[in-house]
């Protein structure tokens, strides 16, 4: 039976100093793909077909989790899915950052492998739900942070305003936040605008429906929900974050967040629930784990999965 599989996609950037291939030469028990694309780990993939493999590896930024695992769950390419363990090779990497495996790529992978013979081991599994967005037409893909009009909003200005003038990293974000939170208080009235509220239309669970014009809409199964603020697990649910338009909602969720008091928030235009779907109806982009998706369909639906296990350091 196949031991580790371990999956890198480097997209056609250098890797440094061979990785990961100078510290798997070291463990000839995984079987490493890798590929210039996704689409040629996902055919590597496809070998496995029916397998039960001790442990999946996966080498890269949000996005590139995102697709990985949207691919895993659509296709069901293993008879079990395995754990799961997530190195940070991407530009950005909150997913490994939440689950600890953050660190530098070639180190974290080298404690994870080091850690099947050590009798004490600094990872351990712990279980977390994914996000599933069904758009009504067969079509479903996974993610773990799913963010709404004001979460696209910024994303879009940060990478086609922000980056292009020479700006990455934290600086590019704090020049985000500041000009969203000025649009909110002069310029958010119409399409276009960094802090406009699109009319959409939300209905909990089947049953409480809200329609309005919403700034943002964000949910999540990190442990960190937005602002910085932790967001609390409800067994089978997903914390689901809607604020109204206007500077106000905005600036108690930011408050809130930094506080960690977001979970307690009892604001008008400020509301968190816990949920086990939501349509979502407006035909409007969102972004799932910090990829914009056009939405061509009136409604989404946006739900949770079964916990799968994923590694986290200690």
């Amino acid at each position: 039976m196949t031991k580790i599989v371990s999956c890198l996609a480097h997209l056609g950037r250098q890797l440094p100093n061979n990785f990961p291939r100078a510290v798997l030469k070291n463990y000839p028990f995984v079987d490493h793909l890798e590929g210039n694309s996704l689409e040629r780990l996902y055919e590597q993939l496809k070998n496995f077909q029916g397998t039960s493999p001790q442990l999946l590896i996966l080498n890269g930024g949000d996005g590139t989790i995102h697709s990985a695992l949207t691919f895993l769950m659509n296709n069901k390419i293993f008879k079990t899915l395995p754990p799961i363990a997530i190195l940070g090779g991407g530009r950005t990497n909150m997913i490994a950052k939440d689950l600890k495996t953050g660190e530098k790529a070639s180190q974290a992978l080298e404690k994870i492998l080091e850690c099947l013979s050590d009798e004490w081991c600094p990872t351990r599994t712990e279980k977390r739900s994914l996000i599933k967005i069904d758009f009504g037409n067969g079509k479903t893909q996974y993610g773990m942070f799913f963010g709404g009009t004001g979460m696209v909003h910024v994303i879009r200005h940060c990478t086609q305003t922000v980056y292009k003038l020479g700006i990455k990293g934290k600086g590019a974000q704090i020049i985000t936040v500041v000009a969203y939170f000025m649009s909110a208080i002069f310029s958010a009235k119409k399409p276009g605008d960094l802090a406009y509220s699109p009319p959409l239309t939300l209905r909990f669970d089947g049953n409480e429906k809200r329609e309005g014009n919403f700034a943002c809409l964000v949910t999540t199964s990190l442990h960190y929900l937005v602002f910085g603020s932790k967001a609390p697990q409800v067994p089978g649910k997903i914390p689901f974050l809607t604020l109204g338009p206007g500077f106000w909602p905005l600036l108690v969720a930011f408050t809130r967040g930094v506080l960690g008091t977001i979970e307690n928030v009892k604001t008008d235009g400020v509301r968190l629930d816990y949920i086990k779907k939501v349509e979502i109806g407006g035909g409007y982009p969102f972004t799932l784990d910090g990829e914009i998706i056009e939405n061509g369909e009136d409604t989404i639906t946006v739900s949770v999965t079964k916990p799968i296990k994923f590694v986290s350091f200690i």
